[in-house]
């Protein structure tokens, strides 16, 4: 299967017109920066489907009038070479998305990426999540829907995320194991809680199925579906 032949729009209406080829660039950045320094371990012959498809199947579950918002934040947390966030933002080139890793050598070459592809919608930011004061300053605004593949335990996750989201802001985060359904509910302090589900997610391309926790600040999730 030519994957970099195939529109993702038939799977994903909301992606750029030119996506496949900016994604190409990015990976091909991605490839070259590589050799150099451990951006990912997953095998090259498998990117489109465990970077690119991967990445923007994690926006099956977002609400489409949350996709089409153009004056909000999103924030990749512990994003290493920018998967999923750099995914995202070249898919939605209107949308603001935080791409966020302590380590300055991935930070180092996000931000090459971001001046070599023209990236505007794309902050780089170079800190730790427990730091809020410095994330406060860096993000400048609420965020939205966070991202994160598979960073820390889910509850670590919202607890990352808590001091910078919206009133019922969404987590998304794929993860690792075996396939196993159920509801979740996160209780952190000062009445913060974090509810929705940990379950099966299809990503087009291969046809597989991956594990991935859905969660709204606030706010039982009944459903892991796009409305």
């Amino acid at each position: 299967m030519n994957l970099l032949n195939m529109s993702p729009g038939g799977y994903f209406p909301f992606v750029s017109n030119d996506f496949s080829e900016r994604v190409q660039e990015y990976l091909e950045l991605l490839k070259q920066w590589n050799k150099r320094i451990n951006l990912t371990r997953l095998p090259e012959k498998s990117w489109w489907d465990s970077i690119v498809f991967e990445s923007l199947a994690l926006m099956k579950p977002v609400p489409i009038k949350i996709i089409k918002t153009s004056d909000d934040l999103w924030c990749d947390m512990g994003t290493g070479g920018g998967i999923p966030g750099m995914v995202l933002a070249v898919a939605m080139p209107y949308k603001s998305i935080a791409l966020v890793d302590s380590r300055e050598r991935k930070t180092d070459f996000l931000q090459y990426v971001k001046m070599k592809m023209n990236l505007r919608n794309v902050k780089v930011i170079t800190a730790r999540l427990e730091n809020e004061t410095e994330m406060n300053i860096n993000l400048g605004g609420k965020v939205s829907v966070f991202v994160s593949r598979a960073l820390s335990t889910p509850e670590q996750l919202c607890e990352y995320a808590s001091p910078f989201a919206e009133p019922e802001s969404m987590l998304i985060s794929p993860r690792s194991g075996t396939i196993n359904e159920k509801a979740v509910n996160f209780q952190l302090g000062n009445g913060i809680s974090w509810s929705g589900r940990q379950s099966a997610l299809q990503v087009p391309g291969y046809g597989r199925n991956i594990l991935c926790l859905v969660v709204r600040k606030g706010k039982q999730l009944a459903c892991t579906e796009s409305e």
